[in-house]
């Protein structure tokens, strides 16, 4: 479909074409007279575990975590269009289906389904992420979702909101039927080669459909295993659903501090209202003298770029907090901590080494545990 509309929009043009490809970008392809460009790229994270159980058993593992393709459509610098579909085997399913239009500078226009800006780690890629998944609060933050997204950007800061009808299928995303009200602010007060420090907050409030239910549940930061140490399970009779986020990162040099914290409160028809609420933090030090790429329109670190021929190599770690436990509602409390060590080949392929050390206290059925995980990825990305 992209590639059709490249060549109707290109013309003549679109038979001359410059065509390139290389592990940064994927597959390019330029119309001679710069006005489109057609963009191939994909992503493969593979995931092997293994676990020291403790009360619950997990069983050693390995899996397709993502084999994604996307195609990428720009015109004129105004127009452009993206799909993107996962064919492995934690969520397979459309990730993207999106159109957008640059008014000019400043502002853009964005329909279809796409990832939504919301926190930190949610608005990066799952190929610049420091370790082999987000944390544990990310469960409280909406996922995919099909709806209308306005951007405005500067040098130093960015806004965007829009209005959003429900998820599309992922295992681990609160899923609650209904429309959101969305909005993302970043500042960036400085933002220089060397230097960046980030204020981000986010906000959703959603009002759900009659007789809506939500629950929030999550994996122990490795998508290896199917077991979700703490479950709210299904909460029933929701009204409204409200999300707010606050991040803030700093990042000089080869060093990056990253805080982020989220609360959920439900709203019920008849019952009392839950708040649910988690936090992390994270840092790493690149060895080799690189830095992370941010970018200021998402309000979101990129990955790293090797200068040397060999690759980079990254060391770091995290603590993360998730509580799912208010009122009769017995979710459970996780904390972790995790040490990560990552070897760079190009901005988008990496050998990452996570040793995750669990804390419930209490799981879902209140009970303590610390289980240990430790997670191998090999991923290839352009």
């Amino acid at each position: 479909m992209i590639a059709a509309a490249a060549l109707m929009l290109g013309g003549a043009s679109a038979v001359a074409a410059e065509t390139k490809f290389d592990l940064e970008r994927g597959l390019r392809v330029r119309g001679d007279d710069k006005r489109w460009q057609l963009d191939v790229d994909a992503r493969v994270h593979y995931d092997a575990g293994r676990f020291q159980s403790d009360v619950t058993p997990l069983a050693d593992d390995q899996i397709l975590r993502r084999a994604r393709l996307a195609l990428g459509f720009e015109y004129a610098d105004r127009l452009s269009a993206r799909t993107e579909y996962d064919f492995g085997q934690y969520s397979p399913g459309w990730k993207s289906i999106w159109a957008q239009y640059q008014f000019n500078e400043t502002f853009a226009l964005r329909a279809g389904v796409q990832v939504v800006p919301f926190g930190l780690d949610k608005s990066a890629s799952s190929d610049a992420l420091m370790f082999v998944e987000r944390p544990l609060a990310n469960a409280l933050a909406p996922g995919i979702l099909q709806g209308v997204l306005l951007r405005a950007q500067g040098a130093r800061w960015s806004a965007s909101g829009g209005v959003f009808g429900n998820d599309i299928k992922d295992e681990d995303t609160r899923k609650i039927p209904g429309r959101s009200t969305l909005a993302r602010l970043v500042f960036a007060p400085v933002n220089a080669d060397r230097n960046t420090l980030h204020i981000g907050t986010s906000y959703e409030y959603r009002n759900a459909d009659a007789g809506a239910s939500v629950r929030f549940r999550t994996r122990p930061e490795t998508a290896v295993t199917n077991v979700r140490l703490i479950d709210t399970g299904t909460i029933a009779g929701v009204s409204h659903l409200m999300t707010a986020e606050a991040d803030l990162a700093w990042a000089p040099g080869p060093f990056t501090l990253q805080l982020e914290a989220a609360r959920s409160t439900v709203e019920r028809d008849l019952l009392d209202s839950l708040r649910f609420q988690g936090v992390s933090v994270s840092t790493s030090f690149v060895f080799t003298g690189e830095r992370r790429s941010y970018h200021v329109g998402t309000g979101s670190f990129g990955s790293i770029k090797p200068k040397r021929k060999w690759g980079a190599i990254e060391l770091a770690g995290r603590y993360s907090h998730l509580d799912l436990e208010d009122g009769a509602i017995a979710g459970g409390v996780e904390s972790n901590g995790t040490v990560a060590l990552n070897w760079y080949w190009t901005r988008g392929s990496r050998l990452a080494l996570d040793y995750i050390m669990v804390n419930a206290k209490p799981n879902r059925r209140g009970v303590d545990e610390s289980p240990n995980v430790l997670t191998l990825r090999f991923q290839l990305g352009f």
